[in-house]
């Protein structure tokens, strides 16, 4: 609706620009006189866009800063990209909105949008890495709602793709059968003191592992584990097993010296590594609940649903 209002507005600018530029309303009626120039006189009626009113567009509204002023062949060739069809002869008002929405007619000056806003790559990344804005990702494991969605390990794939740098794990220690096939030994992630799904930490470490640095992205920059640590002792040694054996030389280990830095290395410094963020743990034998917070409660949890309390409103 706003974009044929546009259109709208356009059409009437048009005629008073050439009016008074003594250039006249050139009409293009629908049976095709004056083929490709003109204010299409359809065009009014249907909220099409023929070349001229392009040109106008582009040259009048707009104002190339560059100095580029566009002819009708050159509006005939883009409207002819935009439909993906030579026929076409004007532009529709979803071809319209598309040409808006287009990277070339962003309000940003593209050199600043572009990655490191013009400097090399090594240079803008160079910096400590609290330095920068993180793209992250809050209960990265979730495909739905928080109370009773399904949980799925290739959805760290999904966003690592995507330029996510920064993804969530929520760990719980695990038990017989749950979820299918584990052992009892074997730490999962999910939301917990709800009904999500659950699945196993280490397809998630695989997944991972699979996909943080890989094609198609290819982005070699850093990933950070945020671990919500819900898990006691024996499981927190299994998920170490997990991440050593699986991301090997990818996962950084800090030695002792390392916890005195006064300033974290760079994203450079830091590329094709997996970092794991969470709190050091006060004793190996701590449970499960007295080790994930303070209070021992789910920051994340903004209610709190569980098959017992669903069979008690039952009942």
């Amino acid at each position: 609706k706003e974009v044929k209002l546009i259109i709208k507005e356009l059409q009437k600018d048009m005629l008073k620009h050439q009016v008074k530029t003594g250039g006249g309303a050139t009409l293009q009626r629908s049976d095709s006189m004056n083929e490709h120039s003109g204010l299409a006189y359809a065009g009014i009626r249907e909220e099409r866009m023929a070349p001229a009113m392009l040109c106008y567009f582009f040259n009048e509204v707009q104002q190339n800063q560059d100095g580029k002023i566009w002819t009708e062949n050159m509006a005939l060739d883009l409207i002819h990209k935009l439909h993906d069809d030579d026929s076409q002869t004007s532009l529709g008002v979803l071809q319209f909105a598309m040409l808006l929405d287009d990277a070339a007619n962003s309000v940003y000056d593209p050199v600043h949008r572009s990655f490191g806003c013009g400097e090399t790559p090594e240079r803008y990344m160079s910096q400590t890495l609290s330095d920068y804005w993180i793209n992250s990702s809050h209960n990265t494991y979730l495909t739905g709602d928080q109370l009773q969605g399904h949980s799925a390990s290739e959805q760290y794939a999904f966003v690592l793709q995507r330029g996510c740098r920064c993804i969530e794990l929520d760990c719980w220690d695990g038990s017989k059968d749950i979820p299918h096939g584990n052992s009892g030994d074997e730490p999962i992630i999910t939301h917990g003191h709800t009904l999500c799904t659950k699945i196993f930490f280490r397809d998630v470490i695989h997944a991972i592992n699979d996909s943080a640095f890989s094609p198609p992205a290819n982005n070699p920059f850093p990933v950070i584990l945020s671990i919500e640590m819900h898990c006691s002792g024996r499981f927190q040694d299994r998920m170490y097993q997990h991440c050593t054996e699986i991301f090997g030389d990818k996962l950084l280990l800090l030695q002792d010296s390392d916890t005195e830095m006064a300033l974290l290395p760079s994203p450079w410094e830091l590329r094709n590594k997996i970092i794991i963020k969470g709190k050091r743990a006060q004793d190996n034998s701590v449970s499960a609940e007295d080790s994930s917070s303070d209070d021992g409660s789910d920051p994340d949890d903004d209610g709190q649903i569980t098959e017992k309390t669903i069979k008690a409103k039952e009942k």
